[in-house]
């Protein structure tokens, strides 16, 4: 049991070391930072899964467990602190991988803030399961809300990197630019590359998101 507080206070006080440096850096421009930064930043798309995969996680784990000190319950608060642990340091790298300004504003502002509120909603999970041992509605409601600031803002997240609509539920299908037959009057750029660029490229490169700073819109560009 000593071992187990230990453990728990450990990460509670990295946490809110954490959290700290997010916050700072969800506030100031880190445009200059260096390149090598940067690209730690890209490891966001991997580690994302892991609090997302957890916090889905809680609303059934509470519907099974009582707030009670059983052995159970200590092993779901350390994966309590663990959740808010992975949802904090893939905010950061989030916020390394911003700092590239390859993406739309509002989506990012969106994405970015929404991710935070979940990191931050993961941490207070932890204190408000101890608080909430009489109060079970609180507690599930609670779950339910950071469940849901996560998939609105994971849903920015899926627009980002892969264009907006991409998580929409609808039937309409991405157009795409057919291949004219090659024939002697074939205008090769017009024909064939720009045909190339819009249906593999233009995705990632455009008004509202520029890889690399690219924009294929316009030859100024």
């Amino acid at each position: 049991m000593r071992t187990y507080k230990l453990h728990n206070q450990i990460i509670a006080s990295l946490l809110m070391l954490l959290q700290a440096l997010m916050m700072v850096m969800a506030i100031v421009s880190l445009e200059s930072i260096p390149g090598w930064t940067k690209q730690i930043g890209h490891l966001h798309p991997i580690l994302l899964h892991l609090p997302i995969a957890f916090i889905l996680l809680l609303l059934p784990a509470s519907m099974i467990l009582k707030n009670d000190e059983s052995d159970e319950n200590h092993l779901f608060i350390l994966f309590l602190h663990y959740n808010a642990l992975a949802a904090t340091i893939t905010a950061l790298l989030g916020l390394l991988a911003a700092a590239a300004n390859e993406y739309d504003q509002e989506l990012l502002f969106n994405h970015k803030w929404l991710s935070i509120a979940t990191a931050l909603l993961s941490h207070l999970l932890i204190y408000l399961f101890h608080w909430s041992k009489s109060r079970r509605s609180i507690w599930i409601s609670a779950v339910v809300i950071t469940s849901l600031i996560m998939m609105i803002g994971s849903h920015f997240g899926g627009s980002l990197t892969h264009g907006e609509g991409y998580l929409n539920f609808s039937n309409t299908k991405k157009v795409s630019t057919a291949f004219k037959p090659l024939t002697d009057s074939t205008k090769i750029y017009n024909d064939v590359v720009q045909t190339v660029l819009i249906n593999k490229c233009l995705e990632c490169h455009n008004d509202k998101k520029s890889k690399g700073g690219l924009n294929l819109n316009n030859y100024a560009a």
